[in-house]
Formats: C-alpha cells, structure tokens, sequence
C-alpha cells in the first residue's frame, strides 16, 4: 500500500478544512434563522397572553438575539482562523497565475479598503470593535438586538408613556 505524500495529506486536509468553513457558514445562517423565529414566536406569546404583571418577560427575545449572536461571532472567529490556515497551504502549492480562492479574497479584502474603514466605524458604532463577523451578520444581528431591546422597553414601561393598554 502507498504511503501519502506531504501534498496528498494537505490536499484532502485542505477539503475537509473547506466543507468545515462550509458547515460553519450553514450553522451560522441556521442561527440566524432561527433567532428570528424564535424572537417573533417569543414576542406573540408575550402579546397574546397579556400578564401584566411579567413585563420583564419583554426582555426575552433580547436575551435570544444576544445569545445567537455570541454563538454566530463564536463560529465566524473560527472560520476566519481556518481561512488564514487555508491562505498558507494556497501560497505554498498554488501555481503563480492562480493563487487560490482564499488568498484571492484576501486580495479583494485589501483593495476595499475604504468600505473595511466604513465597516469598523459602523461595528464600533454597535459596540462590536473587536469582533470579527461579516459585515451582514453584524447588520442582522446589532438590528435585531435593537429593535427587541426597544420592543421589550415599550412593552415593560410602554403603559406609563400610554403606548401598551395595562
């Protein structure tokens, strides 16, 4: 039986290295997804059984979105961590013209330089400097924690300001 070669073994790593960004990239759209439901099935409940005396049960879907949010930034940390690993297996074996997909994207990260500066304004704006999500995950998520946070306020102290009937 014949051994492996150096490149066979970084070859089939390099595949199982990608299917693993892949499954982290699903994992974190599923979350995504599923926090929103949860946040609107949560926010019905709420409105439907209207207990008076449980507002603090408003801040709920809060709780939700920040939960998810911490697991997605968990997952995105993760894969960017891969992506690094990826670009150094691409430098070493990939031919001159081609220099493979993620050092490709890395490329095209440097040239938007401008729009990354715009980026880490806005994510600092979210109280999220130090994270590393994208940058339409970041919009998802600072929105949905927002807006909850706000809906929780109106439902827990709405009734002093006459917004929700006691």
């Amino acid at each position: 039986m014949d051994e492996p070669t150096c490149p066979d073994f970084h070859l089939e790593e390099y595949r199982a290295l990608r299917a693993e960004i892949a499954a982290g990239e699903a994992e974190i759209a599923r979350i995504e997804r599923l926090v929103g439901i949860a946040c609107a099935a949560i926010w019905l409940w709420i409105f439907g059984a209207k207990l008076p005396a449980w507002k603090i049960l408003g801040f709920v879907p809060t709780l939700v979105v920040l939960f998810g949010w911490m697991r997605s930034s968990a997952l995105y940390a993760s894969i960017l961590r891969i992506a690094g690993y990826l670009r150094k297996l691409e430098s070493h074996y990939a031919c001159s013209p081609l220099t493979g997909w993620e050092r490709y994207m890395e490329q095209q990260r440097r040239a938007r330089k401008r729009l990354r500066r715009i980026r880490k304004r806005y994510l600092r704006f979210c109280g999220m400097g130090n994270l590393t999500m994208g940058t339409s995950s970041a919009v998802y998520w600072s929105g949905l924690a927002i807006s909850t946070l706000l809906l929780g306020l109106a439902y827990a102290f709405g009734h002093w300001l006459g917004l929700v009937p006691i």
